[in-house]
């Protein structure tokens, strides 16, 4: 029966007692409303489940099939299916735990592209591949927070499958740090190593040169031993579950880019945790990707909403590192990160965020009619309009044509949105 550490439950704001506590496996989740996050969960591991099987049946199905293949060829077929396999029962024993709660789907509110998957590769590279990464992030943090480092308590938000932060737990020899991460998958994983468990997983090359780096079977494990005072929790960063001003100091690693909210947000969230004289400590790209081009901030930028927010910035580096660094691995890059210690000399007000708007999270509101609904309504109408259309006789040419006259656009323009449509479906069809 898991429970919670004592320690870990007089940081807590939520829940209020011990009992209300969600596990997977040994894993507390700590959101105010853990059943839609169980709900949307327990969706993606089906999901993600299904994307290995559907592939094993695939293949094989390929395999039985009349065509020739050649004996190189086959053999590729034939240890993807095997790897598929693989993961699919380990992954299903990993996230066993992962079940269904009696919620409403419509109120997750959490981004829809989140997935297992999503960061998959870091899992390989924290606990499979042979790699200097993970060494060369805790050197570079030490150049910016110092080598006498003496946090009590360290929040680590964004924590993934963990391996920094077991790292700085240990290196600096840290009372006590909790490692806080949405992705579940990303936890049990962390937790397994923790436990000193060994997890067999293959790894997927999505660009393979030669026959060997097609898909390679890792042995994940730790070798850093026991962690006294390290605590992994599942919960969000939007709405962190503790208490204002538990914390010496937080740690964002690779995060302040890729949330669904401004940084000024996230700085009133940091801002929460720590009390005067705590440190706010980041490390990662500034890749930005907002709708508002005012959001994409540079390091200037950055530097003047936190004394904003009530940070004050006492040491800061930028780099280029190689990211996610192994051996045939395609996904590796050359990324420029930005690391600073900042300080914390006043406390900030945190506004309120939601990220879904409030006709969404209350289906009995309105729905505004927006300039995007308003084009998103025109694209969908067309869509509809060729799909109906489509009777296995008429021409893409015979189409345009009527979609001309109805929609009153010229013969050429018409065409050229039947064909495109069509052929994104076409596209979509080719791809896995």
């Amino acid at each position: 029966m898991a429970s919670i550490d004592p320690n870990l439950f007089s940081l807590l704001k939520f829940p209020k007692n011990e009992s209300d506590v969600f596990y997977t496996g040994r894993l507390p989740w700590l959101f105010k409303d853990v059943d839609y996050y169980k709900t949307y969960w327990h969706n993606k591991k089906n999901e993600f489940l299904n994307f290995h099987k559907t592939s094993s049946q695939n293949i094989d199905a390929e395999l039985k099939s009349k065509k020739l293949f050649s004996v190189t060829t086959r053999q590729r077929l034939e240890v993807l299916k095997k790897a598929h396999d693989a993961n699919y029962l380990t992954l299903s024993n990993l996230l066993q735990s992962l079940q269904a709660a009696a919620a409403n789907p419509f109120e997750v509110s959490v981004p829809s592209h989140q997935s297992l998957h999503l960061y998959r590769k870091n899992i390989f590279r924290d606990w499979g591949w042979e790699t200097s990464e993970n060494r060369q992030a805790v050197e570079l943090l030490t150049e910016v927070i110092g080598v006498n480092w003496t946090p009590s308590r360290v929040c680590v938000l964004g924590s993934g499958a963990s391996r920094l932060a077991m790292d700085l737990h240990k290196e600096f020899r840290v009372p006590m740090t909790v490692a806080v991460d949405f992705n579940p998958l990303l936890l049990l994983v962390a937790e397994e190593m923790l436990s000193g468990a060994t997890i067999s997983l293959w790894d997927f090359n999505v660009a393979p040169v030669e026959l060997s780096s097609v898909t390679q079977e890792y042995k994940l494990r730790s070798e850093l031993g026991s962690l006294e005072g390290f605590h992994l929790v599942c919960a969000d960063v939007t709405e962190l579950p503790f208490k204002e001003h538990q914390f010496d100091a937080v740690v964002t690693p690779w995060l302040i880019d890729i949330l669904p909210f401004n940084f000024k947000l996230l700085a009133q969230r940091v801002n929460s945790q720590l009390d005067i004289g705590g440190q706010w400590i980041n490390f990662g790209p500034l890749g930005f990707s907002n709708r508002n081009e005012s959001e994409n901030l540079t390091r200037t930028e950055l530097t003047e909403q936190m004394q904003d927010c009530g940070f004050e910035v006492e040491s800061e580096k930028i780099t280029s590192i190689r990211y996610l660094t192994a051996k045939n691995e395609v996904n590796s890059r050359n990324e420029t990160v930005y690391l600073f210690k900042a300080r914390k000399i006043k406390h900030a007000t945190v506004e309120p965020y939601s990220f879904l708007p409030e006709w969404l999270s209350d289906t009995s509101k309105s729905i505004p009619l927006s300039d995007d609904i308003k084009r998103h309504q025109q694209l969908v109408r067309f869509q509809a309009d060729l799909f109906h259309s489509i009777d296995g006789k008429l021409s893409a040419n015979q189409l345009a044509q009527l979609f001309a006259q109805h929609y009153k656009m010229p013969p050429e323009t018409a065409l050229v949105m039947v064909v495109n449509v069509l052929r994104q479906l076409e596209e979509s069809l080719k791809r896995k």
